[in-house]
């Protein structure tokens, strides 16, 4: 059950929630721009960039080819946490859980696709109101870190 406090806090913010979406969309957007000198190594996972306003954009998830890099996913995010950058895993596959795993005895070969997502995806920095230095500060510490790496 929600206090009468925290029911009075959402509904505030349902008030404002279009100008929300507005911001994260103007931030994606942005992003995209920045991001495009990098394709050869990383994109945004967005399929069609025609409904980039159909979305609310409470993730900006990006794929990286960490192969192609000659690096890992853990050592991308130990980089950007030097720079006070925090970024997000997501979707780990259900069959890494222990419980799962004693369960069903899947590897983690059962589901490629699901390994090569998971291996390969996370997500930027993204709020509302979210300053053009912050994505900048986002990016330059992504193309530092592709510089670093770049073996190519």
């Amino acid at each position: 059950r929600m206090s009468d406090i925290n029911a009075a806090l959402g509904n505030s913010q349902l008030k404002k929630i279009d100008l929300f979406v507005k911001e994260r969309r103007e931030t994606v957007k942005k992003y995209i721009e920045k991001l495009d000198e990098l394709k050869d190594y990383c994109k945004l996972l967005i399929k069609d960039k025609k409904k980039l306003n159909q979305s609310a954009w409470h993730l900006l998830i990006i794929s990286i080819n960490f192969k192609k890099l000659k690096t890992t996913k853990n050592s991308l995010i130990e980089f950007f946490l030097k720079k006070k950058i925090f970024l997000q895993v997501h979707y780990i596959p259900i069959y890494r859980f222990k419980i799962f795993k004693e369960k069903e005895k899947l590897t983690y070969t059962a589901l490629p696709g699901a390994e090569k997502y998971f291996r390969n995806s996370l997500s930027l920095p993204i709020f509302y109101k979210m300053s053009d230095s912050q994505i900048q500060s986002v990016v330059n510490t992504l193309i530092n870190f592709i510089k670093k790496n770049k073996r190519c």
